[in-house]
């Protein structure tokens, strides 16, 4: 359960761990986008990154995996979330992955990966790893987004790498995984389109698979998380539960917009990377 193993979350009320500093040996990435291969579970899989032009080398700096929705990829995911211009603002470097299939095994979506048990938990560990390895990262500070099935994947990440992931974005997307039991509180920024018709904000199973609605998700997460303290918004449309487990907090932002919400959230005053960067950068591992 949450609050067992290694403390995880952050800050909120708590002291942000002090960023990793120790110096970098070597770094192989460049400014801009490039395509990636890596082999991974007797296949090769693949990822584009997106370098900011402010990245050294030298100066350890946060990481973003952000996931794509079914049926789409890593391009349509860079071209439509907006987190490689916040990256090139502010200064880390953002990966896009690649799905077998075009679709994530969240848990219980989607097929065929589902159902071939493709192991991309492992596989994006491996991607953080190899990034690690390639770039100057500050390992404390590695945080998961996406959109749709890319939202579902981030979701399971959160139950089962916050030894790896210090905060999750789910966008248009609920938990599928069961049983989620993380190995540490971490803090989630949910986004949930009102209007949605894929995953409902109400919840159901408008296809074949049933999606639990924003508010179950959100009271899941702040049980995992053992939140005790009140309920704050912010944003205008984001509600956040307070006083989690290891500075953890969970937060749902309910946009007035359908399933790819990215640009109705911006209209509301709450960008997806800009909220969810807003709270990352208090949320970092021990």
């Amino acid at each position: 359960m949450a609050g067992s193993g290694q403390a995880g979350g952050g800050a909120g009320g708590a002291t942000v761990s002090p960023p990793d500093d120790t110096p970098c040996t070597a770094s192989s990435l460049h400014a801009g986008n490039s395509n990636v291969t890596l082999q991974y579970a007797n296949g090769n899989r693949d990822y584009t990154l997106h370098v900011p032009a402010s990245y050294t080398g030298k100066t350890r700096v946060p990481l973003l995996i952000d996931m794509h929705g079914s049926g789409q990829n890593a391009a349509n995911q860079l071209g439509t979330s907006g987190w490689s211009a916040k990256a090139d603002k502010t200064g880390f470097i953002v990966v896009y992955p690649n799905a077998l299939n075009a679709r994530w095994n969240a848990g219980t979506c989607c097929s065929p990966s589902v159902e071939q048990n493709v192991d991309d938990v492992g596989f994006l560990r491996a991607v953080v790893q190899k990034v690690i390895k390639d770039g100057c990262i500050d390992t404390k500070r590695v945080y998961a987004s996406g959109l749709s099935g890319g939202g579902l994947m981030s979701y399971r990440l959160a139950c089962e790498a916050a030894d790896v992931f210090a905060a999750v974005a789910p966008v248009s997307g609920a938990t599928v995984f069961s049983p989620c039991k993380p190995s540490a509180p971490i803090s989630v920024i949910a986004y949930r389109g009102l209007s949605d018709p894929l995953v409902p904000y109400n919840g159901g199973m408008p296809l074949q698979w049933y999606f639990q609605g924003a508010k179950a998700d959100f009271d899941q997460w702040s049980m995992l998380d053992q939140c005790m303290g009140p309920t704050t918004m912010s944003h205008s449309i984001c509600q956040t539960k307070t006083q989690c487990g290891a500075g953890a907090d969970i937060t749902l932002c309910s946009v007035n917009g359908g399933h790819v919400l990215y640009g109705d959230a911006a209209n509301a005053g709450a960008a997806v990377p800009d909220v969810a960067w807003e709270i990352f950068q208090r949320h970092s591992l021990p």
